[in-house]
């Protein structure tokens, strides 16, 4: 029941009280709403009162129209946006790697899909597809056209390869080209299992179509069945409509519809527009900027929902009715272009073969239809043939720097291109083609070979430049290790390679106490330390050196006034070593001997000898002596 048929029965059941409801239009004017003086709302609620009861049916009877209008819009909305949200193919892991800024990462492996994950911040807003007139009967469309009229577009007639600028297959590993085919109800009843049987690796299938005389929209009666038996046996799948869509509103509704009727799908492959004209087309005016908006509404729309998009269109359609990289450099592109060799009338022969030509367009596609009149086992009818070209590099330009730490010594020269390694694009060993550069703390450029005589930490700098454009960039660290750090008294040795130690000699103790004495004063005197890698960059580690010579100090039974040559030598365990002396002066007021117990006691094991006694007057003055010049006053 519309609004009129509405108006007509309230005016109809009041007409003996000479009532008439005027129902609001939406409108009014400026004079409509000055033509009626304001009441309070006592005054309304008076009059309401006192109107008659036939009056107040008529205002309960609008009210509740207007509650039944208000309650159906609501409900519309609300099925629009579950049908919005049904859309949504939160399921279909595999087509989502929409192009939308034209790398060629987004084509993964053969099949042109990411994970889903990646999808549009914004989802775009579809029709709602429910309000859509859309048939199942059959229609004229794109097969139907060239089955029974054979009106085709120029662009979809077979031509010489050798007329036309081509590429030979075998640019691209074999194993990155595979074999399928596109179908629709056109195709029949297929049998999938002898399609897969026959070396088919992928199908594009039709999900639907808009016809190309009255833009009547269509769905692919056949479409559920085959995406079912094709993944079930095997075969990698996408789906395309065929547009006839002249404007920017039917391009969406065919999205809508798109995304409908893949709803619950797990497709592998992109979702495709068919786009085709020929004479007779409703499209075939179109072009430039018009066709470019259609192309990339459906595209996009699609797109947000986490699927690949892909244009399909002929060879001519590609060059000539758009500005083509608007569309190849955003979008994946699926050329349809016919050779000779393919259009044999034994339909068997029209197969591709790795080795032959493909076309060179001047732009990346990634399917190439090569032939409409192809043969496969399990398909009665002629079948679109196909092939897809996985067009990234055989290989993957590298740079690999092995060593992201390197230590020598001072003077110890190393090969910092040890563990760098590089491939171009071809997979040629491209490792000389490495740049190093060296530099210190300060960003200052240095040979390495001055690095090497210099104590320190470097940076090294690696760049690759692979002939693709790519360049690889690195940093490693270089540490050049310094010898051993000695220090006397706390302080670091340094200047000279000889100190010197004066003892005077304690009268009042044997000549072994005093022995002990001197090497343990020398042992206290001397320390050293290292780093595992260099200052400031490790802990410093402490470390045991080895003294020699002290037994010299003894003569016989007895020590005597003079110097003694004491060689200290630390090793690092890391290569490097340090050698010091110490100069041993023992000084002697009274000359004389002694039989106590003088065996002398090797530097390495001199047990540390402490004082329990007390000590005269003339031990401690000594003490204090030794104290003094062991302090060098």
């Amino acid at each position: 029941m519309d609004k009129r048929e509405t108006e007509e029965i309230i005016n109809k059941e009041l007409s003996d009280e000479d009532i008439e409801i005027e129902f609001y239009s939406g409108d009014a004017t400026e004079n409509d709403s000055k033509s009626e003086s304001p009441k309070t709302f006592k005054e309304k609620v008076k009059n309401f009162f006192d109107t008659s009861e036939k009056q107040k049916a008529a205002i309960f009877i609008t009210l509740g129209f207007i509650a039944v209008v208000i309650l159906i819009t609501s409900l519309s909305m609300n099925n629009r946006k579950n049908d919005i949200s049904a859309a949504t193919p939160g399921q279909a892991s595999k087509g989502e790697a929409y192009k939308g800024e034209g790398t060629e990462d987004d084509f993964d492996d053969t099949k042109g899909s990411k994970n889903s994950s990646k999808k549009d911040s914004k989802e775009k807003e579809t029709v709602d597809v429910s309000k859509l007139e859309v048939s199942e009967k059959d229609a004229k469309d794109d097969a139907q056209n060239k089955k029974d009229n054979q009106e085709v577009n120029e662009g979809f007639q077979s031509i010489n390869s050798a007329s036309v600028s081509t590429i030979p297959s075998t640019m691209y590993d074999k194993a990155r080209i595979s074999y399928g085919i596109d179908v629709s109800k056109h195709q029949g009843d297929i049998d999938w299992a002898k399609v897969k049987a026959s070396g088919v690796t992928f199908a594009f299938i039709r999900v639907g179509f808009r016809g190309y005389e009255n833009g009547k929209l269509c769905k692919d009666t056949t479409a559920d069945k085959n995406i079912r038996e094709a993944q079930a046996n095997g075969i990698n799948v996408g789906v395309y409509f065929f547009s006839q869509a002249v404007n920017e509103r039917e391009a969406l509704e065919e999205a809508s519809l798109t995304l409908d009727y893949i709803r619950g799908y797990n497709l592998e492959l992109p979702v495709v527009i068919d786009w085709e004209t020929a004479k007779g087309y409703r499209t075939y005016s179109m072009g430039g900027s018009q066709l470019t908006s259609v192309l990339s509404t459906f595209c996009d729309t699609v797109g947000s929902y986490g699927y690949t998009p892909m244009v399909y269109m002929c060879q001519s359609d590609f060059t000539t009715r758009i500005n083509t990289t608007d569309i190849t450099n955003k979008y994946l592109s699926w050329l349809a272009w016919y050779f000779d060799e393919y259009n044999h009338s034994n339909r068997g022969l029209n197969v591709f073969t790795y080795g032959d030509k493909i076309p060179d367009v001047g732009f990346d596609y990634y399917i190439w239809q090569y032939s409409s009149n192809g043969a496969i086992d399990g398909i009665n009818e002629k079948v679109d043939m196909n092939i897809m070209i996985d067009r990234r590099p055989a290989y993957e330009p590298q740079m690999t720097i092995t060593n992201k730490e390197i230590i020598t010594n001072l003077n110890v020269p190393v090969n910092i291109r040890d563990g760098v390694t590089a491939s171009d694009i071809d997979g040629n060993d491209q490792s000389a083609a490495v740049i190093t550069t060296v530099y210190t703390p300060q960003d200052v450029e240095i040979p390495v070979e001055t690095a090497f005589t210099l104590p320190g930490s470097y940076r090294i700098h690696y760049e690759y430049a692979d002939s693709s454009g790519i360049t690889f960039m690195e940093d490693a660290l270089l540490y050049v290790r310094d010898y051993p750090i000695v220090y006397w008294q706390g302080n670091i040795w340094s200047g000279t390679n000889t100190q010197t130690y004066q003892y005077v000699y304690d009268e009042g103790v044997s000549v072994n106490s005093n022995y002990n004495n001197i090497v343990n004063a020398v042992k206290n005197l001397v320390t050293a330390q290292c780093y595992e890698k260099v200052i400031n960059a490790s802990d410093p580690i402490n470390l045991e050196g080895n003294f020699e010579g002290f037994e010299k100090i003894i003569l016989g039974n007895t020590m005597v006034s003079g110097y003694t040559d004491v060689v200290y030598t630390v090793n690092d365990g890391r290569g490097l070593s340090v050698t010091k002396i110490i100069k041993v002066e023992v000084i002697r007021n009274q000359q004389h001997s002694t039989n106590a117990q003088t065996t002398p006691i090797e530097s390495q094991t001199v047990p540390v000898t402490t004082a329990t006694e007390t000590t005269t007057m003339e031990e401690t003055t000594v003490e204090e002596k030794n104290n003094t010049l062991a302090n060098g006053n």
